[in-house]
Formats: structure tokens, sequence, C-alpha cells
């Protein structure tokens, strides 16, 4: 709680901040027009009047990316081009000394084409879902193993129903043994209907040992079952009814030596003050030595994970840091073990993927969209 807190307070300062710079920019811009196409300079009447033409320019762009686009977009908007526009200031400033007006009106010009270049791209990159592979290697004596694994669909962000069952027409064709969903299917704002839709494409997927589901701290909804038409145990319902088996700190014992384990999500503790079972806990509950793979929405408690013995941890949550340089703030904090890709830690392996969509915020400039296969041979 205290790190949210932390987090809402450093983004209105940033978010005030920006907002004040690009008032400021505006500012600067407007005058040196003024100047080079009138001959009388402005007096401090119009330079008052000036500085609030300034600051309501700004508002009201702020404002209307937020209406059009949440406003948590608005804010990352604000603060790539303040800061993009404060460096193209400073750029030009040291490699050209006379000017100044001609440089301020510059740097204002490159500082939006910059700004709108890399939100561009990070949009293409949140908006597209790329392929990732991993291969690994196991002692354990099974046959080989082929998961397809995706987190935080979303559902209703960046797709709909129709979308997502793009995505999964792209899965199938992998001939997956299994397919794994670690977390955040839907999101706060998921309809009902698109909910229904989307887990009855999921369940039509054709694999060998099925597919597995495990909670993660959006399923359950942050605003009400009201707000969105239905409950975390409606939703469960449904997967179950279209052959999904669902695990909460459950286990599901495979044909060939293979073990999924699903643990309740880390919010369960944080946010309703229940209890999961441990990884230790967890481990007892399985008798001899299969190859065990834990899905596990938020990638935290590694070492517990690895001192358990568990061979293979999947986890989503973190979207891959989603927005340079921020990236590693969570990790940086001691919230997370690991932000993307892959860890080995004691013989256990982890892969956290940046998942197949978003939530609110629509840009990712730190990393990219994707599904994962994973292929485990034995030795």
């Amino acid at each position: 709680m205290i790190l949210w807190i932390t987090i809402f307070f450093v983004l209105v300062a940033v978010t005030s901040v920006s907002i004040i710079y690009v008032s400021c920019g505006i500012y600067s811009v407007i005058t040196e027009i003024r100047k080079s196409s009138v001959s009388l300079p402005p007096d401090k009447t119009d330079l008052r009047r000036l500085k609030g033409l300034s600051l309501l320019s700004s508002l009201v762009l702020f404002s209307a990316l937020a209406l059009l686009l949440h406003i948590i977009n608005a804010v990352i908007i604000f603060m790539h081009l303040a800061f993009i526009w404060a460096l193209c200031s400073l750029t030009m400033r040291l490699m050209r000394r006379k000017g100044a007006g001609y440089i301020k009106r510059l740097s204002a010009v490159t500082a939006a084409a910059v700004t709108l270049i890399i939100l561009s791209a990070g949009w293409y990159l949140d908006h597209n879902v790329w392929r990732t592979e991993y291969s690994l290697v196991t002692h354990k004596q099974i046959k080989p193993l082929k998961i397809v694994m995706f987190a935080d669909s979303h559902i209703g962000t960046t797709f709909d129903a129709a979308g997502f069952a793009g995505h999964l027409d792209r899965m199938q064709r992998e001939n997956p043994d299994m397919i794994i969903v670690a977390g955040d299917f839907v999101d706060d704002c998921t309809l009902k209907d698109e909910m229904i839709a989307s887990v009855r494409a999921l369940g039509k997927i054709k694999t060998k040992f099925g597919i597995f589901f495990a909670h993660g701290n959006h399923d359950k909804g942050y605003y009400g079952d009201q707000s969105r038409g239905y409950s975390v145990t409606e939703m469960t319902d449904e997967m179950r009814r279209n052959g999904i088996t669902v695990l909460e700190d459950e286990i599901s014992q495979l044909p060939g030596n293979v073990v999924i384990i699903g643990r309740r999500d880390l919010s369960v503790e944080k946010e309703l003050k229940s209890r999961r079972r441990t990884p230790q806990e967890l481990r007892y509950s399985i008798s001899g030595d299969p190859y065990t793979v834990v899905i596990d929405h938020q990638p935290s408690d590694y070492r517990n994970l690895a001192d358990a013995g568990f061979d293979l941890v999947l986890s989503g949550h973190t979207h891959g840091g989603q927005i340079f340089p921020f990236n590693n703030v969570g990790k940086f904090a001691g919230v997370l073990d690991l932000v993307y890709g892959y860890a080995r830690q004691d013989g256990t392996d982890f892969i956290v993927t940046s998942g197949i969509s978003d939530w609110a915020i629509k840009f990712k400039t730190g990393t990219f969209s994707e599904y994962t296969v994973i292929n485990i041979t034995p030795e």
C-alpha cells in the first residue's frame, strides 16, 4: 500500500511538472513568434495574457488526451513530451548560441515529432503480438513437452473477443501439448459478453493435456462485481464449463510424470488479507519426483519457490516493464524478482512474459506484447 501511495504522489508531481513545462514551452514559442511579427514588444498585460493562454492550452490538450485515451495515457504522453522537449532545448542551445527564437521553435517542433515517433512505436509494440521461444533441458524422466503460455490478455483493452480468437488461432498452430494462462485474463472493464466469448474461444483450443489457468490480480476486479456485471466466481465457473482447468493453490497430475501447480495470486495476501499456500506446502502435496510447472501470476517469492525444488515457474503481471526507462522499478523496489525474460535459480527455471495485451496504459516503449512457446526436453 505504501508503494502505491508513493507512486501516486510521484505521478501527480511528475504530471504537474510536465504540464507546467509544456505550458512554459508554448509560452516561449508564442512570445518569440509575436516578437518577430510585431514591432512593439509585449507589455506586462500582454505577457500575463500569453502565460494564461499557454497554461490553458496545455491543460486543454491534457484534458482532451485524458478523455480520449484515459488519464494515465495523457500522463505518459506529457511526460515524454516534457522530457524530450527539455532534452531538445538543451541540445540545441549547446550546439548553437545564436538565434534563440529559432532554437525555441525548432526545439518545440523536434520534441513533438520525436514524441510522436516514440509513442507511435510504443502503440504498435503494445497492440501487436509477437512469438517468443524458450528451450529448456531437464534431468527428469519425461517426454519432450511443448507449452504455449500467455498472460495479461485483459480482454477488451487492446482487442475484443474476436481479436483474442485470432491470437488463439496462432497458438493453436503451434500444436502445443498444453496451454498455460498466467493470470489477468480479464480486466476491470471487460464486459460479461466479451468475457464469455473469450472463454469459449479459449476452450476450443485442442491440446494433448489441456488448458490451465491461475488467477491474476485484475481477474477478481478492483471495482466490485457490479462494475463489469460478473464476479470472479462466475468467470471461473464459465472457464470450467469450457474445459479449462482453474488452479487455486491446487495441483493437477498429468500423464508422463508432469505436475501443474496453480498458485493463488499474491494480491489475496496484500489486498484481501487472506492466505495462500506456501511453495513448501504445495511441494509436500506432490508424491514422487515429477517435472513440476508452477503458474504464479506475480513474479515474486523466487527464493521459496527455488528452495521447494520446483522445476519451472511461469508468470506475467509486469507487462515486461512496459515504459522505458522505468522497466525495472518494481525489481529495484524489491516488489518483483524478475521483470521480463528468463532466469535460473538453484535448479529452478523462471520465465516472465510481457503479456499479449495491456490494461490502461496503451504504450509499450520498453518491451513488446508476446505469447511464449516453451520447449522442454529431457537430457
